[in-house]
Parts: structure tokens; sequence; C-alpha cells
């Protein structure tokens, strides 16, 4: 019976990426990621992009996740 070798650990993918400061006097909008989950068309074009790709699951996943931001979870 041959031994399996276990894979090496993974490195953390952040650990390389380069950190940015912004020059002073730069103001930001403040960003709220569920505010813009919120916003119709945006789910409506993300639910039609895995309808043409093929992907039930891709659909199944985001509209749990509008439901999540509404605070009304679904038993899938």
């Amino acid at each position: 019976m041959v031994k399996l070798k276990t894979s090496p650990k993974q490195k953390k993918s952040l650990e390389n990426t380069p950190k940015y400061k912004l020059k002073k006097g730069v103001n930001l909008p403040p960003y709220s990621p569920t505010q813009e989950i919120l916003k119709g068309d945006l789910v409506a074009r993300a639910i039609m992009e895995s309808l043409l790709d093929n992907d039930p699951e891709g659909v199944i996943e985001v509209i749990s996740t509008y439901l999540k931001v509404l605070n009304r979870e679904i038993g899938l």
C-alpha cells in the first residue's frame, strides 16, 4: 500500500498584498455592501448571470444572501 503525502500548509494569500496609504485630506465616501445588495438591479443581474451560466447553486446563493440581508433566512 502506497503511503499518501500530505500537502504542505497553504500560505495565506494576503501576506504579500501591498498596503496603500491615502494622501492626507482624501475623503472616501462610506461604503456599505449591505446597501449595495439591497439594490434590486444588482440582485437581478446576479441571478440572470447565474442562470445564463447554468449555475443553479449560484442562483440559490444570491437569493439566500439577499434574504439574509433582509433578516429573512430560508431553510435550504
